[in-house]
């Protein structure tokens, strides 16, 4: 095989090497927010289950599906900010596993060089030293993109754990005032649920569905800016690559 053959089989070797690590990247990256969504969706259900646990069992098992169409509805409203920020990442990672690949080229360009020039002289000319650090500032422009990809996953990931953490709180501290309710409210208010039948249950969730409502809103905002970053970083890698 010759020399060139060689160098092209390394090349692709290493494109697949650098797309499995991607691809473990991004699982990482989905396994630990969807760890978060999981965690989530189960405060909220226990929270809303919190709210009908001394109601009769009839009005009980109405609640329960009401219960089962919010949960859908705040899963809907995550999966749909999570899949922004995921074409985010996935743009993000495409451009640092171009720019990892041609910087390694450029390297072997640069050794190749130095050695051909090497072959023929002890020393060399100011024309071939030129060369070399063209090369060079080439390999230093892809480390401005590579440092740049790598810090925007990073921010990606974080503002993907912000958004989620900020628009659907963790209400455990609810949940567990009504755990250390006294025996005897709670045995007043079972009682009282049990008089009252339906009174006051129908708006129990209203709340909840404002909030939803509010929760919408927000991360309709959160894509529409996520869109917009997404654009800008095509616009800055396409300058920074132009520069090359």
């Amino acid at each position: 095989m010759e020399q060139k053959d060689r160098f092209m089989e390394a090349l692709r070797k290493l494109n697949e090497i650098e797309s499995s690590r991607i691809v473990l990247s991004l699982a990482i990256y989905d396994k630990k927010l969807q760890e978060i969504k999981t965690r989530k969706l189960d405060n909220i259900r226990s929270s809303l289950e919190a709210k009908i646990y001394y109601l009769p069992k009839k009005i009980k098992d109405e609640k329960e599906k009401q219960i089962d169409e919010i949960i859908n509805q705040y899963e809907e409203a995550i999966d749909d900010i999570l899949s922004a920020y995921n074409t985010q990442n996935i743009k993000i990672q495409k451009y640092l596993q171009e720019s990892e690949i041609a910087q390694k080229y450029t390297i072997s360009e640069i050794i190749k060089i130095y050695k051909d020039f090497k072959s023929k002289k002890d020393t060399l000319d100011d024309f071939q030293k030129q060369e070399i650090i063209k090369k060079v500032q080439t390999k230093l422009n892809y480390d401005v993109i590579i440092d740049e990809c790598e810090a925007r996953i990073e921010l990606c990931l974080d503002n993907a754990v912000n958004t989620l953490e900020e628009n659907f709180e963790d209400i455990s501290k609810e949940i567990k005032t009504i755990e250390k309710e006294s025996f005897i409210f709670r045995v007043f208010r079972l009682i009282k649920s049990f008089i009252s039948k339906k009174e006051n249950t129908d708006n129990i969730f209203e709340g909840t569905k404002e909030k939803l409502s509010i929760i919408r809103e927000n991360i309709q905002k959160r894509m529409n800016e996520i869109k917009c970053e997404i654009v800008g970083f095509d616009i800055q890698m396409q300058k920074v690559k132009a520069q090359l």
